[in-house]
């Protein structure tokens, strides 16, 4: 068990807790399956709690627009597996495999700089891209300052 002591006007720490870590933030959640096992009704919980936690401000003065905050979940790899198949790529292990979502200038020129510089990074920490795909999405639930972006 942690315990908290002053000493002199200054914090202490003992066992896990240490004064040096705090900051002042609204806050995040923390929504998890103990055994390990996913289920609709773990993300539901998520959802609902990203929801309630709207109180921090992250919208914008059109009162639509958000700032990005989300959830994240495991990779459902079996999704990954079926829209791979579709452009005849191959996944074939559920281990070893990240995500990254980015969001690229819609000037193809720009677009493709920055993939380079993508490239490049990953390929510097060894890293292998075995797929880029587009991204399905539905513009209509979009404020309208997110549609301007």
């Amino acid at each position: 068990m942690a315990k908290l002591t002053a000493n002199d006007n200054s914090m202490t720490k003992e066992g896990l807790y240490s004064s040096e870590f705090e900051k002042d933030a609204c806050g995040i959640g923390f929504i998890a399956s103990i055994d390990n096992i996913a289920t609709n009704e773990t993300l539901q919980k998520g959802l609902l709690m990203l929801k309630n936690m709207e109180h921090r401000g992250g919208v914008a003065a059109d009162g639509e627009t958000g700032d990005g905050a989300g959830i994240t979940v495991q990779l459902p790899f079996d999704f990954y597996k079926d829209e791979a198949r579709k452009e005849a790529i191959s996944l074939s292990r559920r281990t070893n495999y990240g995500i990254g979502m980015i969001f690229l200038p819609k000037e193809k020129e720009l677009a493709a700089t920055c993939m380079t510089i993508i490239y490049g990074v990953l390929n510097t920490f060894g890293f292998e891209v075995v797929w880029k795909r587009q991204v399905p999405v539905n513009s209509k639930c979009l404020g309208k300052l997110a549609l301007e972006n």
